[in-house]
């Protein structure tokens, strides 16, 4: 359900109603390469008018160098489009394809820093997050970790029954999100319902301390942005082109991994068609079968009298009706495997 300007490319990720695609933008011969994310969100024809100007309102209000900028919001048939420059990939994306065991605390200091910066200035405009992950963390082509999805649940609240909650309580959410997002970062992989800390890394005492002040579970006890800005943590940052060589090693690895997975489609494909008998060799013998009974026809003036060959010829019918559906079932089969096999190779052209 995409508007005919944009042009879908790749499905890069999909959640359970959240699909996300590169796109092109296509309009008065000129494109942009982009991102969609579209969100599966019936909303009742009165709100659409209300949900769409907020969202130009929110687009107009948050600029930050750390928030992934949203281009244009849509309602198009059932689905909530955002509209968001390319990227290069999501925070866990690089995490799963070069450090999949998680990173080390001065490249975690580097991302999260730039994150906490975006979360302080929303908060400083009266606006929760409420979805910080990593899969919302995103690398901009100039290697910047900025975070995105901000607005989703601004929209949603426009539409909702629900008593809306204080804003503090929200923001303390937040900052709760973040400590997971750390965690997540730190080890690899999400954390539990408690998240316990592996004994076996070495952590630093500094990022032991912003871990437990995040993820405290008396959330007055929590700190807000402004405060989570003074840990001594952040000191650990270290240069932006650290994590650009990482962005570079991610981006040509999973170059070749697309290559080898396009490669290995196109040999099975290649295999799998000269497994497929050859349709004119079946159509030899469906030939010959029709011959054989023609000159066995020949040789009786009188076959019908003979109840042998009446049976033999009908078997012989029987055979050629066999085969000839046979042929016809590899015939479609064959067609189809050669119709993937060049649908896979213009992909890889």
């Amino acid at each position: 359900p995409i508007p005919q300007k944009y042009q879908v490319q790749q499905l890069v990720d999909q959640q359970s109603n959240v699909k996300i695609y590169k796109g092109i933008y296509d309009v008065s011969q000129r494109k942009e390469s982009v991102v969609l994310r579209l969100e599966q969100n019936k909303i009742p024809t009165k709100c659409v008018k209300r949900v769409l100007e907020r969202a130009e309102q929110l687009k107009n209000q948050l600029q930050h160098e750390n928030l992934c900028p949203v281009l244009q919001t849509m309602y198009h048939r059932g689905y909530l489009i955002f509209v968001y420059p390319e990227v290069i990939c999501q925070a866990e994306q690089l995490m799963n394809t070069i450090q999949s065991m998680g990173f080390t605390e001065e490249i975690i200091a580097t991302i999260m820093y730039d994150v906490l910066q975006a979360l302080h200035y929303l908060h400083q405009n009266n606006i929760a997050h409420s979805q910080i992950r990593l899969q919302n963390i995103v690398f901009d082509k100039n290697g910047a970790s900025q975070l995105c999805d901000y607005t989703n649940f601004q929209l949603k609240l426009i539409c909702s029954q629900q008593k809306t909650q204080n804003s503090d309580d929200l923001f303390k959410q937040d900052v709760y999100q973040f400590g997971l997002a750390l965690f997540h970062l730190a080890h690899g992989q999400p954390a539990d319902l408690e998240p316990k800390i592996n004994a076996k890394k070495n952590f630093s005492k500094q990022f032991k301390e912003l871990l437990e002040q995040c993820l405290n579970l008396n959330s007055q006890q929590r700190p807000n942005c402004s405060e989570l800005l003074q840990s001594k943590f952040w000191g650990k940052k270290c240069e932006k082109s650290m994590v650009e060589e990482s962005l570079k090693e991610y981006s040509i690895l999973e170059q070749q991994i697309e290559n080898s997975q396009i490669d290995e489609i196109n040999q099975m494909l290649q295999s799998e068609l000269e497994e497929i008998p050859e349709v004119a060799q079946n159509q030899l013998q469906l030939q010959e079968l029709r011959n054989e009974l023609e000159e066995r026809q020949d040789m009786y003036i009188e076959p019908a009298n003979d109840g042998m060959i009446v049976a033999e010829v009908e078997k012989l019918m029987l055979e050629i009706a066999l085969l000839k559906e046979e042929n016809e079932k590899l015939v479609s089969e064959n067609l189809r495997f050669r119709d993937r096999l060049k649908m896979f190779t213009q992909n890889q052209k």
